[in-house]
């Protein structure tokens, strides 16, 4: 039984780690917060790996998203959080599919700009490729708040974007 669930985490951790420490980093903007931060989500998960059993693909990696947004709550929650500086640079983020430098840094710092709640949506709509129902659920919000999100973030972006349109 003991050595299924050490199987299982392993295939989670190798099927999902990645997506988990992008997601952390963004919301803790420290690389090594959010290690510690994925490292605490997967042994939060370890521990309650029953609830999942059966489970469809998309349900787990929902589950363990949702663990590890809260987790970084948590570490945000923290009187130590307060008293540290968090600002980043698009450098510094873990490799993402999808960025370049040079070629759309100017929209990702736009999107590191956005409010959290904004920002996550973004993450996981563009850079995760989350449908709407899986990522509401790693959220913890229902669809329609989802996509109201998504909705404010790309206007947010929008703006951004005819501004450096008009700068051409």
């Amino acid at each position: 039984m003991e050595d299924n669930k050490a199987v299982e985490l392993d295939r989670l951790i190798r099927a999902y780690g990645d997506d988990l420490m992008r997601i952390s980093f963004v919301h803790l903007k420290d690389l090594h917060l959010a290690q510690d931060a994925v490292q605490d989500a997967f042994l939060k998960a370890f521990r309650k790996l029953s609830d999942i059993d059966g489970k469809e693909e998309p349900v787990k990696k929902a589950w363990l998203i949702r663990i590890a947004i809260n987790t970084c709550k948590d570490y945000r929650r923290s009187a130590w959080w307060r008293h540290v500086d968090r600002r980043i640079t698009p450098e510094e983020l873990p490799q993402a599919g999808i960025w370049e430098p040079g070629k759309n840094s100017d929209i990702l710092d736009e999107v590191m700009r956005l409010p959290l709640r904004l920002r996550q949506v973004i993450i996981l709509c563009y850079y995760q490729s989350m449908d709407a129902d899986t990522a509401a659920s790693a959220l913890g919000i229902s669809r329609a708040s989802y996509y109201r999100r998504l909705k404010t973030a790309l206007e947010q972006l929008k703006i951004h974007a005819e501004r450096w349109a008009s700068y051409d």
